[in-house]
């Protein structure tokens, strides 16, 4: 299509589209197939609008073969002239479409130009790209503009080592950093290999097979970032380093090993003796040799992503069995395993050697205790489940190794695989999470911050004096005021206060009863505890409300309040009532009585601010 013709294309497009509602356009069904079987399935309504756009007077007579053989080829060639346009409105919907991502609209122009189109599942409107199209659209996204990229080939290699056959929509959605021209490709000896009208990008340095595209079209591949691929190369690089450094005495050729090994680990999973069979015949290796080869694959075997799995690991790939048939009404370790398949159900009981599903959950519950209990995991890895509670899952490592260990579970959701924490596991997650800690020492800086956390507001010069004659640090009220702001502690007159208190609030709530006592709480190491107290308290807070509908909003709100109840010392009870009927929450006695049984049982060990940073039980020895 010259720039004459595209112009005039222009021209009918918009004038089309100024004629027609997009509720026209809407096909009956989901079409697959080439851009010419959906042309087949329009209605005459629908065909007329592409007549209008592309066809003259003439053609438009046409009969029906012929008619959709020509608009076929001129849709394509001005489908190719709008990519060449690069205009980020058109290639952002192209990509949104591409990835299926759920869009509320589109740019209509592409719906009216019948390069995309619309179907509706259950009332709410999807769209598709005719395959051919797609293609298209994925050739000329490699053929991107020169961008000088950080080793081109080192990022190609790390795409091969996962994926093997690499899917160029994999390529393509690294574009805006990783462009790649035909001939750069041909460079970096990567070529175009086409299975079943897919393209896929393969390393030509490895001698290909048929049977490395065995089941292609089924695979689910994972896509992840370029620092996760990197950091994959990095780890799975020194298992062939071993290996090679056993067979080299005897005199193997480096490129014929790396042709030899590299498919044979990644390109599927295989017994281990398979493969050290696979290395003695071909290198005559000793028993002894054959056993340090054996060794050194158990190690690497879990990390392995094998290309036959589209990229995923053992892990990853088994995750299938722990997806809950649907969503349980109680996110409690029982429920989510009586939602398990049968098959995998069974094999679970069977492994344990218990009875039944119960005896399954109290073994699988005593043994995640058993690990909390004994800091089998990373603070962090702990910290991370927590925050995935239905949340989409997206291959997270830590989440993928309690999936695979049966204390988390997922869900379909709208054909997303969510998440599901059981309540009882993230409870005793929460009970130790934060006893991790104990180990921290105060640093200077930490004092100044606990004094005002313990007090909620305090004077600066108090502090200042505190500080000298209980820890001996002496610090200026300029240094005291930096330190305060990394914690986002307000500073106000002459005083320090938390960030939710008023000066209002301040002088009549809490100053006159400081003043009254006059005996301010000394803070020692054992008082990084109140971070743990707060932290888990929060995390409960959390997990109660997670099963009651409020909003963001309200929930800070609410939170906010019972901390400066608790604070002040006074009673919550009336104040949690009055809040939900004011803010039309609905909650039943028995939950209610839960909420208040959970703040019951910290608010003795908070700091109390009218009392200086003595707790309730403290403060009651103290009087003694």
């Amino acid at each position: 299509m010259n720039n004459k013709e595209f112009k005039k294309f222009q021209k009918k497009l918009l004038k089309v589209a100024d004629a027609y509602t997009l509720e026209k356009l809407v096909l009956k069904k989901k079409i697959k197939g080439n851009l010419i079987d959906i042309l087949r399935s329009l209605n005459e309504e629908q065909l007329n609008i592409l007549e209008r756009v592309y066809l003259s007077d003439k053609e438009i007579k046409l009969q029906d073969e012929e008619k959709f053989s020509l608009l076929d080829e001129k849709i394509k060639k001005a489908f190719v002239r709008v990519i060449e346009a690069n205009d980020s409105k058109i290639t952002n919907t192209l990509d949104e479409v591409f990835y299926n991502r759920g869009l509320d609209e589109v740019e209509p122009i592409l719906l009216i130009a019948g390069f995309i189109y619309a179907y509706k599942v259950r009332n709410k409107l999807k769209y598709l790209i005719p395959d051919d199209l797609l293609l298209v659209y994925l050739d000329k996204a490699l053929e991107l503009k020169e961008e000088d990229l950080l080793d081109k080939y080192t990022f190609l290699m790390n795409l091969f080592f996962n994926y093997g056959l690499i899917p160029k929509d994999i390529l393509l959605s690294f574009k805006d950093k990783n462009s790649f021209s035909k001939e750069e490709l041909l460079e970096h000896n990567f070529i175009i290999k086409k299975i079943n009208r897919k393209e896929y990008l393969w390393n030509e340095e490895i001698p290909y097979l048929d049977s490395y595209a065995d089941g292609i079209e089924k695979r689910d591949y994972v896509k992840r970032d370029f620092y996760n691929y990197n950091d994959y190369m990095v780890a799975i690089t020194p298992l062939f380093v071993d290996l090679y450094n056993l067979v080299k005495k005897s005199n193997v050729n480096t490129d014929d090993f790396y042709d030899f090994a590299i498919p044979l680990l990644l390109s599927k999973k295989r017994n281990l003796n398979e493969i050290g069979d696979a290395f003695t015949e071909k290198y005559k290796l000793s028993k002894k040799t054959f056993s340090k080869v054996i060794k050194i694959l158990f190690e690497y075997q879990c990390l392995i992503r094998y290309w036959e799995y589209g990229g995923k690991n053992i892990k990853e790939n088994n995750i299938d069995k722990n997806i809950l048939s649907k969503k349980p009404k109680e996110f409690t370790l029982l429920s989510c395993l009586e939602k398990l398949d049968e098959e995998k159900l069974k094999e679970l009981i069977e492994e344990f050697e218990v009875k039944d599903t119960l005896g399954l959950r109290d073994i699988l519950f005593s043994n995640i205790v058993n690990r909390l209990h004994n800091h089998y995991y990373e603070f962090e890895s702990l910290d991370t489940i927590l925050k995935y509670q239905n949340k989409e899952y997206d291959y997270n490592e830590d989440v993928t190794e309690f999936i695979s260990d049966t204390y988390c579970f997922l869900y379909k959701d709208k054909n997303k695989l969510k998440v599901i924490v059981p309540l009882d596991i993230k409870e005793e997650i929460e009970n130790n999470i934060y006893t991790y800690l104990d180990d921290e020492v105060l640093t200077d800086d930490d004092y100044v911050n606990l004094y005002v956390f313990f007090n909620g507001v305090i004077e600066k010069k108090r502090l200042q004096e505190m500080l000298k004659v209980n820890h001996n640090l002496d610090y200026t009220i300029s240094e005291m005021d930096k330190i305060v702001e990394h914690f986002n502690i307000y500073t106000i007159d002459d005083c320090y206060y938390l960030p939710f208190l008023t000066p209002d609030m301040a002088h009549e709530k809490i100053i006159p009863f400081k003043r009254a006592l006059n005996k301010y709480k000394v803070i020692t190491n054992a008082d990084l505890n109140y971070f743990t107290m707060l932290d888990t308290f929060s995390l409960k807070f959390d997990n109660f409300f997670s099963k009651i509908k409020i909003s963001e909003e309200n929930f800070m709100e609410l939170f906010t309040s019972v901390m400066i109840l608790l604070g002040i010392n006074e009673p919550f009870e009336a104040f949690l009532r009055y809040f939900f009927y004011a803010n039309n929450i609905k909650i039943k006695e028995a939950m209610f009585k839960e909420l208040v049984g959970i703040i019951n049982s910290f608010k003795d060990d908070f700091p109390i601010w009218i009392y200086n940073g003595y707790s309730n039980n403290e403060f009651s020895v103290l009087n003694k």
